[in-house]
């Protein structure tokens, strides 16, 4: 026996508006409601409540040609659809609304719920063409965008338009009115990927996690490949990259501040399982001396992965080697949003000496663990042994509080928009270490234990003199 969970009917039936139907995992037992909207969940995931990821699926499509193809009786979503990596299986039901105000109104009502929600608005409305023909996000999509931006909920859009002109700016997936429902049940489970992505990792049992990680300094041209590779399956999955970046035949993710980084890896059984980088910013100090840095082994690691990133650049495809040449004006990326670039040496005039923490991803079947925590926990050590007083990240609003349990503040102004190529809004966040003692003490004394080799959870901190 199948559970079935009913959906809300169909609110009108003129002209127009949805076929009475249902939308199902398989089919329906007798004697359920034809007008009611439905989806059956398998027996495994009923059977383990906790692994299951719901999704709500919200449709709103004007084009009745475009509604009588997508009609989500059709988009087969039976069997099993797993969580990658996650041990979980998705849990969709769907609901249809007829324009924006009916849209507005259903959205309105998810936002009240106390429980965090997941949805996915599938629409025809949400991407239009300009004069020149470019696709670009409707109006509406800032308006929903904006309704969740702080929200504990999560919102992903799905775009329908008459061709595929690429990747769309703020829209997480788009499906073109050509495409077979398989293209677009491929796109929710993808939209659907990158909402498990942005919510807490899964809960894992203590004693699951792995005793075996070892965060280290990238000691190698390969172990720095694989930590690029991580990235680009990780930040694909999200639908950050643009097009050529996914299409690049090296399959990595590599930009010019990676040649100005030191980089860090989560080592498992000769596997990278997570990385981050920590960007030092490039001014000239007071004696005009460039970089400052006490540490000589600190300053020939990041000369030897500056050296390995423009090696495996040479070898990657033109939209690598593009992306990695581009003159980036400003010392740090966090910098390179246009809110930021207006303040820019404000900033760091009230951080310098800094560094940023950025490209901080976890592969998905390793989330919960405190992966994550461990490279955080590395990059303040390695701050401190390079004597920056402040490091700076951004991160998407639903991670603040995860940032914020470690010791980071939030910066004064609104969410900023990053860089087309990391397609989100962003929260720019501090970490005072010249005014958080604890947290400096703290770091100073893993350091400590990290040098002495007496952490079982970090390797080497620096590459090796050659």
């Amino acid at each position: 026996m199948q559970q079935i969970i009913p959906v809300a009917k169909l609110q009108s039936q003129q002209e127009g508006a949805w076929p009475p139907s249902t939308l199902s995992i398989g089919k329906l037992p007798s004697g359920v409601d034809p007008m009611a909207q439905v989806m059956t969940i398998s027996e495994q995931a009923h059977r383990t409540p906790q692994s299951v990821f719901p999704v709500s699926l919200i449709f709103s499509i004007g084009r009745s040609e475009v509604r009588a193809h997508f009609d989500p009786e059709g988009v087969d979503l039976s069997g099993e659809a797993p969580v990658p990596g996650h041990g979980e299986t998705f849990r969709f039901s769907v609901e249809c609304v007829d324009g924006a105000e009916e849209l507005s109104n259903l959205l309105a009502l998810y936002r009240l719920k106390e429980k965090p929600v997941q949805l996915l608005v599938i629409s025809d409305h949400l991407a239009e063409i300009d004069g020149s023909g470019k696709a670009r996000p409707g109006p509406i999509v800032a308006t929903i965008l904006d309704q969740f931006r702080f929200s504990p909920h999560s919102c992903g859009l799905i775009a329908l338009v008459g061709r595929v002109p690429g990747r769309i700016s703020e829209i997480d997936r788009v499906v073109s009115w050509a495409d077979d429902r398989t293209a677009l049940r491929q796109a929710i489970l993808q939209a659907a990927t990158g909402l498990r992505l942005r919510a807490k990792p899964p809960v894992r049992p203590s004693d699951a996690a792995p005793k075996d990680v070892k965060i280290e300094v990238v000691q190698s041209r390969e172990q720095l490949k694989e930590c690029f590779a991580l990235r680009r399956e990780v930040y694909g999955l999200m639908g950050y990259l643009p097009d050529a970046i996914m299409r690049d035949r090296s399959g990595i993710e590599l930009d010019g501040y990676d040649e100005r980084s030191i980089h860090f890896a989560a080592m498992r059984g000769g596997e990278v399982i997570g990385t981050v980088r920590m960007v030092l910013e490039l001014l000239p100090t007071s004696s005009g001396g460039g970089l400052s840095c006490r540490s000589v082994r600190c300053l020939n690691t990041q000369e030897d992965h500056a050296s390995w990133c423009r090696e495996i650049a040479e070898k990657a495809g033109p939209a690598i080697r593009n992306r990695f040449h581009y003159p980036y004006f400003m010392p740090l990326p966090i910098l390179e949003s246009t809110e930021l670039d207006r303040r820019w040496s404000r900033v760091l005039e009230n951080a310098y000496p800094v560094v940023e923490l950025s490209r901080l991803v976890v592969r998905m079947d390793y989330r919960g663990f405190r992966i994550s925590r461990d490279l955080v926990h590395a990059v303040v050590a390695k701050a401190c042994e390079m004597q920056r007083r402040v490091i700076l990240l951004e991160c998407i609003p639903k991670h603040v509080d995860m940032y914020a349990k470690l010791g980071f503040e939030q910066m004064q102004g609104e969410p900023h928009s990053r860089p087309i190529d990391l397609d989100q809004y962003a929260v720019a966040m501090w970490l005072r270490l010249d005014q958080r003692e604890r947290v400096a003490d703290a770091a100073e004394y893993l350091l400590a234990k990290i040098k002495m080799e007496l952490h079982p959870r970090f390797g080497a901190f620096d590459t090796k003199m050659g």
